[in-house]
């Protein structure tokens, strides 16, 4: 599709955003492990035509068969751009499906393209460029072709696809056709992905008037990235040391870290304690809990001037996963809990064992408590009994929490153990079925 008036997208975009400084005053503190909850609405000239947590298949028509590694290229370079394992809500692309078809007219080296109106399904039409049939619109090859169409079967708009004036790390973006009616690029870059996240309602703060214009941030480089903590073990320090930037076109930006502050979280701090050391740095303990947890680094101050944080930056941080593999507490506990290898692919009813260690003489019992993210199921807390439990696992793309606590027969009772199941049960075998959405996707599928 052609490029029109960026005074046109600059308007409407300015209608949708605020003026947001070069810092991040007013940021939103980071809330560990959690984005704002998905609700599709019009962000400039970005209009979503699919729910949220939709999974969107695109297919060749019949005939136009030679599309399929075109179409495998197109839909997995929009996928990694969205992140959608971390991006609850945000949509996801497969190759198969009946969301988009894709049709191939003429054979070249070149093509340009075309969608139908929505609703889905859509058809993009892919025109040989030979002899000149797009002529005055833009072409590539056809998985670059392909690249850009998709953006149009998501929700970006015509009139938004040339901003005069880009520096060169957006004037690479798939959506940003050059005026000269040369080349489609193929880039699917982070100032689309975080536009995307925008009009999911992903993102905590508004995008800034001068979006298109900044670094966006997706990330601080950590070490280590995983951390394992027995009993009695000194705290582990965890440093930053760079910044990160996911998808950019152009020129690399500077990634020393400079003056930006961090702050650190733990999704479970029953689980692992995290205390600032610094600067960049963070110390973690083991907490009166064993389990599997999430410490989070979060930018909290000192973000460069022409710098924006991406939407999972904002809320989710860079992570570090942490097992605890017994509490501070020590003897009387439960080690693990076995029977399901994560993440669970299949329905069902699925059965749990509780391993304990230290139990007293007279015997134990475990008590189960069991949550579900996105509510198929209420929460169930059991009466204390035996080391078994039978765990119901619905369809979707959520996360099941369990934790097992012991008891002894005579009162005692022991340190818990918290262990996360993310449910992948949907189309594709990770996600949730194309276009039924599901609540609370999560990553780990």
């Amino acid at each position: 599709m052609g490029g029109a008036s960026s005074l046109l997208l600059l308007l409407l975009l300015c209608a949708c955003v605020a003026d947001v400084p070069s810092g991040i005053a007013g940021r939103p503190e980071l809330v560990p492990g959690t984005l704002p909850q998905c609700q599709p609405n019009a962000v400039g000239t970005f209009i979503p035509y699919f729910s949220c947590f939709a999974v969107i298949g695109v297919s060749a028509e019949a005939g136009s068969e030679g599309a399929g590694d075109a179409i495998q290229v197109a839909t997995a370079a929009w996928d990694s751009a969205l992140n959608a394992g971390r991006a609850r809500g945000a949509p996801t692309l497969q190759a198969g499906g009946g969301d988009v078809f894709v049709r191939v007219e003429g054979n070249s080296q070149a093509y340009c393209g075309r969608v139908t109106d929505p609703p889905a399904p859509f058809t993009v039409r892919l025109i040989s460029s030979t002899p000149n049939e797009c002529a005055p619109s833009n072409s590539s090859g056809m998985a670059t072709a392909l690249t850009h169409e998709l953006s149009h079967v998501l929700g970006f708009q015509d009139n938004g696809e040339k901003v005069a004036g880009l520096p060169e790390i957006t004037d690479g973006c798939t959506t940003q056709l050059p005026t000269d009616h040369t080349v489609i690029h193929s880039t699917v870059c982070q100032h689309e992905a975080d536009l995307v996240y925008a009009a999911y309602g992903l993102r905590r703060s508004p995008l800034p008037v001068d979006f298109w214009f900044r670094y966006i941030v997706t990330g601080v480089t950590l070490s280590p990235t995983s951390i394992t903590l027995n009993p009695g073990d000194p705290p582990v320090t965890v440093t930053a040391s760079a910044l990160q930037f996911a998808n950019f076109y152009g020129p690399g930006p500077n990634p020393a870290l400079g003056s930006v502050a961090l702050e650190w979280k733990a999704d479970l701090s029953d689980v692992a304690r995290v205390s600032s050391t610094g600067a960049s740095t963070a110390s973690v303990s083991a907490g009166i809990l064993s389990g599997a947890t999430t410490v989070r680094a979060g930018i909290a101050s000192g973000l460069p001037t022409g710098y924006q944080l991406s939407a999972l930056m904002e809320s989710l941080g860079s992570e570090v996963a942490t097992t605890v593999v017994s509490g501070g507490g020590g003897g009387f506990r439960v080690t693990d809990i076995t029977g399901i290898t994560p993440p669970i692919h299949t329905a069902g009813t699925h059965g749990l064992t509780a391993h304990v260690t230290g139990q007293p003489p007279e015997g134990y019992t475990i008590q189960w408590h069991v949550t579900y993210s996105n509510h198929v199921r209420a929460d169930t807390t059991t009466a204390y009994g035996p080391p078994t439990f039978s765990l119901a696992v619905e369809d979707g793309s959520y996360n099941i929490q369990v934790t097992a606590t012991p008891h002894g027969t005579k009162g005692s009772v022991g340190t818990a153990m918290i262990s996360d199941f993310p449910v992948c049960t949907g189309g594709g075998g990770d996600l949730a079925p194309t276009r039924n959405p599901k609540p609370d996707a999560v990553g780990g599928c």
